[in-house]
């Protein structure tokens, strides 16, 4: 029955508007995987099936005539802007668990309680003012660096922004062909879009092309079909030209597609540079990038380091080559004790010794940018730092001679001659020395609250933007989307950090892992199909998870703590502590440790107290279990605001209708519900002749719906009400005595009671197959 019904509601689109829907949902399609190619934590299927809805629901707005277009796109747009906002900050679990609260509340109302109200409600509607609080936040904070000229680009802020973007380019181009026939005005919207994507990237020319091959038969279908309208308003009795019509576009279009390679090639794209980019790309490259647009982009024994891969013999998924041989004693100037004093003292801060930080993720490991080499004497400063504290240790090289420089923290000043490979000012790739026990001075962040952190903000340097927030783009879309999930509900850079990094502590710790299939991306690869792993995983992991959610993290390389022997003052490190992490930055401090790993304990940091209802929507857990569940999580956002987009407009419709038709004297309130019930007429295929009396038009409606609603007890009142309706169309019209007040009652009320009838009759008379009498 359900193919049945669309059969037939696909007969009575007509062949003409399902062309013509063909060609939007094209140049849609090139719009959406556009998008989906420049745009960091969006999903293709997600900007899919946004267009479709999008398409559909702006089509039918446009078809309902007695909406205003202004009110029709403001409905579309608040639909889009929820959907999206429950999908982009994962809301579908506090609004699922709210509507279930509310039942129960309604429940315990339903008959009086004779218990104290529990009001299950309440937490979900917490949650979700939480998450919406923390979202309003996050998009005041990007609007407000638009505004300061200093734009900074939030993943979550920026699909949000766009998915509501390809949302509106959908519905705009539905609405308009439909309502105004004017296809180029139509495809405006698309067509900024599409060349503001080229502007950054010109190589997809394609898309515009697809733009071209999709606008030049659709403007020449809807011309034809306005022709059509005006031909039958002037009452002229034209044949159907439609299949010559479509024949001779598709000839056009291929002309033209042929003569345009025959022609001399013309650079649109070097145009669009000088017009567009080179003029203005000072002041539009960071709010470009504040949207997601962005451009695509020493000595023999340190090109092992330099190579891609990662850290682990620079292939991961060899496995670490585990010993407990000591490779490292590091005496940082605590004070030996004595063996009987020595179980009672605390220990002293555990500090991760960093020889390599990495900062480029290729999909399969990781390397360095362009590094430049100075070499410093003893003594000489490599590093102005003032944040942290001075922390002076003793490295002895015991059986790991890599001529790396070990320290905590950046490298300040060394006792040895000793290199230093930059990157940029103040961004060390490594340090390294010949020496085997090298003093080294180096500044180190201990004592950092988890206060003092989530007040450090997101006012990010220019260079740690560029440089720290990069993914390349085969970084697949459910990773980017996983981020968004974890984080999107946040509040702060810090509590997006602990996010992360507690979902990764829940996967199982295990050496024994096999590498990544070739051509798939690593962290892909741990977070979906391995699910368990080492450091190497873990670490890259939580980097690449926290630049898609918008915060400069990199890859640092050493060694774990280690043990410390409280009985000579030094930490001994073995080859088994050998270790990768994530360092995430933070304005004021720097970079700060993170432990993803589950074989290690976490960096406690001291949690300042907070309001319950805050506490709940920022140190809780995520609500998220690894792995993700294998099915789609944005298609009931979607889903639902397609369905709310359909009842919102035929409510607006029949609420909007009523409020016109009340306003109406009553000769003019008859009249228009008598044009209203011809209409149906024309739903219900009745066979009507230009002579025929409004008795005549009554007789064959009521004979029609004989026939299709037989047996139907809540359609019998048809018949009176048509007769009525008639009767007192026939008053106003031929008659002396003009309708009056109780007239223009009863013929609302009327009229509202047969409305519902005669949409119940129209989808009926799909239903019913057997042929017209």
């Amino acid at each position: 029955m359900v193919a049945q019904l669309v059969v037939q509601l696909l007969k009575r689109a007509g062949w003409q508007n399902l062309l013509m829907i063909t060609l939007l949902s094209t140049v849609l399609v090139a719009v959406a995987i556009t998008i989906n190619d420049f745009i960091i934590g969006l999903e293709l299927p997600v900007l899919l099936l946004l267009g479709l809805a999008g398409l559909l629901l702006g089509w039918l707005a446009g078809s309902v005539s007695r909406l205003p277009g202004w009110l029709a796109g403001l409905i579309l747009l608040v639909i889009g802007l929820e959907a999206m906002v429950v999908y982009v900050a994962n809301l579908e679990t506090p609004l699922f668990n709210l509507a279930g609260g509310l039942g129960l509340t309604l429940w315990q109302l339903v008959p009086p309680p004779t218990e104290p109200l529990t009001w299950p409600f309440l937490p979900p509607l917490n949650e979700l003012t939480a998450g919406l609080d923390t979202l309003l936040t996050r998009l005041l904070a990007w609007l407000n660096g638009w505004i300061s000229d200093d734009p900074v680009f939030d993943p979550v802020v920026g699909a949000l922004v766009w998915s509501v973007t390809m949302w509106s380019v959908a519905a705009w181009a539905g609405g308009v062909t439909r309502r105004t026939g004017r296809a180029l005005l139509a495809l405006l919207p698309a067509a900024l879009v599409l060349a503001v994507m080229m502007a950054y990237h010109p190589r997809y020319a394609d898309r515009l092309l697809v733009l071209v091959v999709a606008a030049i038969p659709l403007i020449g279908l809807t011309e034809y079909a306005n022709q059509e309208k005006r031909w039958q308003i002037a009452g002229i009795d034209a044949a159907s030209f439609w299949p010559e019509t479509l024949f001779t576009l598709l000839l056009v279009t291929g002309g033209l597609l042929g003569l345009a390679t025959l022609v001399p090639s013309v650079s649109v794209w070097e145009l669009a540079q000088r017009l567009f980019r080179e003029p203005v790309e000072g002041r539009v490259q960071p709010f470009a990038s504040a949207l997601g647009l962005e451009g695509s982009s020493g000595s023999s024994f340190l090109e092992k380091y330099r190579a891609p891969g990662l850290p682990r013999q620079h292939l991961l998924g060899s496995g670490p080559e585990l010993s407990q041989e000591v490779v490292l004693l590091i005496n940082t100037g605590e004070t030996p004790r004595p063996p009987i004093a020595a179980a009672s003292l605390p220990e002293p801060p555990r500090y991760y010794w960093r020889s390599l930080t990495y900062d480029r993720y290729t999909g399969r490991g990781w390397f360095t940018s362009p590094t430049r080499q100075i070499d410093y004497q003893p003594g000489d400063i490599a590093l102005e730092v003032e944040t942290g504290r001075p922390l002076r240790q003793t490295v002895q090289v015991i059986n790991n001679y890599d001529r790396l420089l070990y320290a905590a923290g950046a490298v300040v000043t060394a006792n040895r001659p000793y290199s230093v490979l930059w990157r940029g000012t103040g961004d060390q790739f490594l340090a390294s020395s010949t020496a085997l026990s090298v003093t080294v001075e180096s500044r180190v962040l201990t004592g950092l609250t988890a206060d003092e952190l989530r007040a450090a903000g997101s006012n990010y340097p220019g260079p740690v933007r560029q440089r720290y927030l990069s993914l390349p783009g085969t970084v697949p879309a459910r990773v980017l989307a996983l981020a968004r999930e974890l984080t999107a509900t946040r509040p702060t850079p810090y509590d997006r950090a602990k996010a992360i990094e507690s979902y990764l502590r829940a996967f199982p710790y295990s050496l024994n892992v096999s590498p990544p299939p070739r051509g798939s991306d690593v962290v892909d690869y741990f977070l979906f199909s391995l699910k368990t792993g080492y450091c190497d995983y873990y670490a890259t992991a939580m980097v690449v998870l926290a630049r898609a959610a918008g915060l400069p993290a990199r890859l640092a390389v050493g060694y774990a703590p280690g043990r410390f022997d409280p009985i000579q003052a030094r930490h001994i490190i073995t080859a088994a502590d050998a270790h990768s992490w994530p360092e995430i930055y933070f304005p004021g401090y720097g970079w700060v440790e993170f432990e993803p790993t589950a074989a290690l304990p976490v960096n406690n940091r001291s949690v300042p107290e907070l309001p319950e209802q805050q506490a709940q929507a920022v140190n809780s857990p995520p609500v998220i279990a690894p792995p993700p569940p294998a099915g789609p999580n944005w298609l009931w956002p979607v889903a639902s605001a397609t369905v709310a987009g359909l009842l919102l407009i035929v409510t607006g419709g029949w609420l909007l209708d009523g409020w016109r038709l009340r306003r109406l004297p009553p000769a003019a309130l008859v009249q228009a519900v008598y044009q209203r019930l011809q209409q149906h007429g024309v739903r219900l295929a009745i066979p009507t002749q230009p002579g025929d009396t409004p008795f005549e038009f009554a007789s064959m409606f009521i004979d029609r719906v004989q026939f299709h609603a037989a047996g139907r007890h809540t359609l019998r009142p048809i018949p009176t009400e048509v007769n009525r309706l008639t009767q007192l169309y026939v008053q106003t019209a031929y008659s002396n005595h003009p309708p009056q007040t109780h007239d223009k009652l009863q013929c609302l009320q009327l009229w509202r009671s047969l409305r519902r009838r005669l949409w119940v009759l129209w989808l009926l008379k799909f239903i019913n197959r057997r042929p017209a009498a």
